[in-house]
């Protein structure tokens, strides 16, 4: 049986043990919390470097400067031209095999827009013509002869007329605003046909 004095002596020593185990926690608790710390600041760290040494996702350039851009496909041919000539900025698109197919140009008289077919022909054509920018409007057949007309003759100071033409280009029917023959008065509708030798078939007034 155990004496009291040594029943005295196992109490001290456990409660010895109790405390020096409850220090262990807190030394331990306080040990993760520092480590907690550390990996929190190098993460910070780590971040503001990588920050620091990438570039953002919307750091694009504001500007960019050059005499011609080509687009091309998967193939490699160029679809997209995007170029500057003597006259202005060209924009040329083209077909697969290569043939011109739409041409946006800007020349100092003011802009065009051509259309051609799959043989690389002009088969309609939107612009401003002559020194004062008359707009005007052309239409050819299969092989780009001009069909028809629609816009202001170039210099004149008239209203719009619509031209046909046959199949040799000659002028066939007009109808349009002409300019009167008195001075000071407001330009007049007329009609007009001709035959194939240019003689007046119909004309009013």
């Amino acid at each position: 049986m155990i004496s009291r004095d040594e029943f005295e002596v196992l109490q001290r020593r456990l409660a010895a043990l109790e405390r020096g185990a409850a220090a262990s926690r807190r030394a331990a608790a306080v040990w993760r919390g520092v480590a907690v710390i550390a990996i929190a600041v190098a993460v910070v760290v780590a971040s503001g470097s990588a920050a620091t040494n990438a570039q953002p996702a919307n750091n694009v350039p504001a500007v960019i400067e050059a005499r011609q851009f080509i687009l091309r496909d998967a193939d490699g041919r160029a679809r997209a031209i995007l170029r500057m000539d003597a006259d202005g900025p060209v924009l040329a698109m083209h077909h697969e095999e290569g043939k011109a197919s739409v041409r946006v140009a800007a020349t100092k008289t003011g802009g065009s827009l051509l259309f051609r077919d799959a043989r690389g022909l002009p088969r309609a054509a939107l612009g401003l013509i002559g020194d004062r920018g008359h707009p005007q409007l052309g239409l050819q057949d299969e092989n780009a002869r001009g069909v028809v007309t629609v816009g202001w003759v170039q210099n004149i100071d008239e209203g719009p007329l619509v031209r046909v033409h046959d199949e040799n280009g000659k002028p066939r029917a007009v109808l349009g605003m002409v300019k009167a023959d008195a001075p000071g008065r407001a330009p007049v509708p007329v009609i007009r046909f001709k035959d194939p030798f240019d003689k007046e078939l119909f004309s009013r007034p």
